[in-house]
């Protein structure tokens, strides 16, 4: 792996090592994120879809064969039967591309049977799964610097903007991805967003922020 231009903290320089290490082995270990194991909440709170686009799975309801096909929010709402396994796609590890750009962008790659991804004997062919995923906890993100994609830096983080008719000191932030991150079941109206953006939830409300489309899939 080249040396990348970006200055960041140990713990992430940490992880990615970790990430190559999986790559060299075929295997997986079970690493912390940057900024440690994240917070006290449960990954796999919210059960219900809600009015955003996009359906999350209570607490163990994926069958470990159901991990396959989920996205980032489903597969995390999937917990404890699923984990998500991430990889940098400037230097990936499950799609080779011959070399290492010069750049960082950890990002989502495929959902895994969590006793493949957080077992006692990992057995992932790629990428790799962080501790707070295998502990059915939130990322713990940092700020969006130190990659060409905001908030890149750390597996589990997205760039969140504010909504057309708020004014923020600071645009973007880095939000984490969780299970409630695409599920509204209150009736306010959502906040307007920018184009490529839909209105994030918490599982019950709208936080007043906007998280990627794509998740969602929209």
């Amino acid at each position: 792996m080249i040396a990348r231009s970006a200055a960041l903290p140990s713990s992430t320089l940490a992880w990615l090592g970790a990430l190559a290490l999986v790559a060299a082995c075929g295997g997986n270990v079970d690493v912390d994120p940057p900024g440690g194991s994240g917070g006290s909440g449960g990954a796999g709170a919210g059960t219900t879809t809600g009015t955003t686009t996009g359906t999350t799975t209570g607490m163990g309801g994926a069958a470990p064969a159901a991990c396959e096909g989920l996205g980032h929010v489903a597969c995390l709402g999937a917990y404890p039967s699923c984990a998500p396994v991430y990889d940098d796609l400037c230097c990936p590890s499950c799609d080779p591309m011959g070399g290492c750009a010069d750049c960082i962008n950890i990002q989502f790659h495929h959902c895994a049977p969590f006793q493949d991804a957080c077992g006692a004997s990992p057995s992932i062919p790629c990428g790799g799964v962080p501790g707070w995923a295998c502990a059915g906890e939130p990322a713990e993100c940092g700020d969006p610097g130190g990659s060409q994609v905001p908030c890149a830096t750390a597996p589990g983080c997205v760039a969140a903007y504010c909504a057309l008719d708020v004014d923020c000191e600071t645009d973007p932030v880095c939000t984490p991805v969780t299970a409630g991150s695409c599920t509204v079941i209150c009736e306010s109206e959502p906040p307007p967003c920018p184009g490529g953006t839909v209105a994030e939830g918490n599982g019950t409300c709208y936080t007043g922020s906007c998280i990627p489309a794509e998740l969602c899939g929209g």
